[in-house]
């Protein structure tokens, strides 16, 4: 069988791995995508890499937050920008959010200047409305196809997976997947990754789903890890690791 990259693939790593708040290691110059519907985890697990593996000791010489639906703030620090806009370069952590999130020639104008930048690392918090069907956004295709070379990384979330364009899957080299909402974003995943739809669709159903207030971790996901080689089990975060996220990210309920 091959990878989706095309080399051949190498035996997986099937479930087993279900040790609740034994969090993911994430190398700091790796892009991940995210995908799951809402309420799943997905933002919950992207803030906590954000504030950690992602974080300030991470080496990046800049750190985007692209906040789509504005939805986030990050803790006001020395060296943190936030506005809409042309953000200020001076600074170290930036939050970025479009005046109009349907304009695609706004992500445009912030991925340009990504894009004349090595050393960045990204989260979009949702790729698909950074990148509206049928929109031309070149700049941003090409960030993710270019990242490896010019040392950016990146965090996508996503909960339309059906919607995503290929290039971030393409490029990641870890994907977690939660909880999806539609048969077809089930099946689309699956073609695009290499999985097959009943085996994935099995697997999903199969997650842990404890109740969101029971004090516990949040839904499970599938780790596709390492370039995808292996396929694991996890659940989420416990609380006390949620709170290094929330020194430095919060998310407004």
């Amino acid at each position: 069988a091959l990878h989706p990259r095309g080399r051949p693939r190498r035996p997986v790593r099937r479930g087993g791995d279900r040790v609740s708040g034994r969090p993911p290691a994430i190398r700091a110059d790796q892009r991940l995508l995210v995908v799951g519907k809402t309420g799943t985890g997905k933002s919950t697990l992207a803030r906590w890499l954000w504030a950690t593996q992602y974080g300030p000791t991470s080496g990046h010489r800049w750190r985007v937050l692209i906040d789509v639906e504005d939805i986030y703030e990050l803790v006001p620090e020395k060296g943190v920008w936030q506005g809409t806009g042309e953000p200020d370069w001076r600074a170290q952590v930036i939050r970025w959010y479009p005046r109009d999130p349907s304009d695609p020639a706004e992500y445009e104008g912030l991925y340009r200047q990504l894009n004349a930048r090595p050393g960045v690392c990204t989260w979009n918090d949702e790729v698909t409305a950074s990148s509206p069907q049928g929109a031309r956004v070149p700049e941003q295709r090409s960030y993710q196809l270019r990242g490896r070379k010019h040392g950016r990384a990146h965090i996508a979330c996503s909960q339309y997976p059906v919607l995503v364009d290929r290039s971030y899957i393409d490029q990641a080299e870890h994907m977690f997947i939660f909880q999806l909402r539609r048969p077809e974003d089930v099946e689309r995943l699956a073609k695009m990754i290499g999985e097959d739809r009943d085996q994935l669709r099995a697997r999903l159903s199969g997650l842990p789903r404890p109740q969101p207030d029971d004090g516990g971790p949040s839904h499970g996901f599938l780790w596709h890890a390492d370039a995808w080689d292996q396929v694991l089990e996890r659940a989420p975060l416990e609380p006390a690791q949620l709170a290094q996220a929330d020194r430095l990210v919060i998310a407004h309920k």
